[in-house]
């Protein structure tokens, strides 16, 4: 890894053009680290990244170490869904299913199965069908989905097609799941979901929410994660979140799965912002975890220039303000 400071203009200006602009685009994934010298500059950091995503149009979601538990990956997964509209990418998904069907899409939100046969002079019996056959070409059968998602996905796109309270009670349901705010898992049963969302299966819930914003028209999911709490050799006493070093090394293990992972992800960036602690303390730092420090290293670097396409980055103070 170069020891030379990259100013953040000059990166984001190439996770623009050669990441967002290009790459991820066309269904490429990547995982990049930031450290940056003050807990300002990592807010920094995450806030212009969040926002050129964003202009870029992806969904984009920020999370902090100090207000979530991030190496508990379902945690993590949580936070990110807390984040995202999912009745507007549902009723987003369903716009481009009807379109690609040849109907006419209706004015205003409503999408539901009796407004869409009116506007296309249709029978609604025929029109039911049609719905059901594009939700289980676009939707069902989807290997990029995992089951668990689709499952949960259909039941939002049903309660928009077809809004009764029955329906819309099962949604909200689905949504408490996905946000980790469901008590029991009895009132999923109507959508053949039978299984929390843990750190076992929040890896493929999280590919599978780049890949569904995908279908939706957007181009993809963009994260950015301030880990910089779990490598501090003193934890800060201020009322948020404390690691130990066994929490850093599972921090650490994530990250590693992470960057292992590019290859199965769709459209995705992970942003992982964290202190210069992560580079120089040998006990909680990046050299603690062998796996990652690999990863993580430059076989071959420029003394002079820093390259700004590296997976770990130094973000110079001077170039954060």
């Amino acid at each position: 890894m170069s020891d030379l400071g990259l100013e953040l203009n000059d990166w984001l200006a190439t996770l623009r053009e050669e990441y967002l602009g290009g790459f991820l685009r066309e269904g490429g994934a990547s995982v990049k680290v930031a450290v940056v010298a003050t807990p300002e500059a990592g807010a920094a950091v995450s806030e212009r990244v969040l926002a050129e995503a964003r202009d870029q149009g992806f969904w984009a979601a920020g999370v902090d170490a100090g207000l979530c538990k991030v190496h508990l990956l379902h945690n993590l997964f949580f936070e990110v869904a807390r984040q995202i509209e999912w009745d507007v990418l549902a009723r987003d998904f369903l716009r481009a299913e009807l379109e690609a069907a040849g109907f006419r899409l209706p004015g205003g939100d409503s999408l539901d199965a009796g407004t869409v046969a009116l506007v296309n002079d249709q029978h609604l019996t025929v029109v039911r069908q049609e719905l059901r056959m594009a939700l289980t070409r676009g939707l069902m059968r989807d290997p990029g989905l995992s089951r668990q998602f689709r499952l949960g996905a259909l039941a939002i796109c049903q309660a928009e097609l077809q809004p009764d309270e029955l329906r819309r009670e099962l949604a909200q349901h689905v949504l408490s799941w996905l946000r980790g705010e469901l008590p029991r898992i009895g009132p999923l049963r109507d959508a053949f979901i039978y299984q929390r969302i843990d750190r076992h299966t929040a890896r493929t819930m999280l590919l599978s929410t780049s890949a569904f914003i995908r279908k939706t028209g957007r181009q993809g999911l963009v994260v950015v994660v301030n880990v910089s709490r779990y490598s501090l050799p003193k934890p800060i006493d201020d009322g948020r979140n404390r690691y130990s070093k066994a929490a850093a090394l599972d921090m650490w293990e994530t990250l590693r799965e992470f960057v292992d992972g590019t290859d199965d992800m769709q459209g995705a960036m992970f942003v992982f912002v964290t202190g210069p602690e992560f580079l120089e303390d040998e006990e909680r730092g990046l050299r603690s975890y062998s796996a990652l420090h690999l990863r993580m290293t430059d076989d071959v670097r420029d003394r002079r220039h820093p390259n700004p396409l590296a997976p770990l980055v130094r973000i110079a103070e001077a170039g954060v303000c």
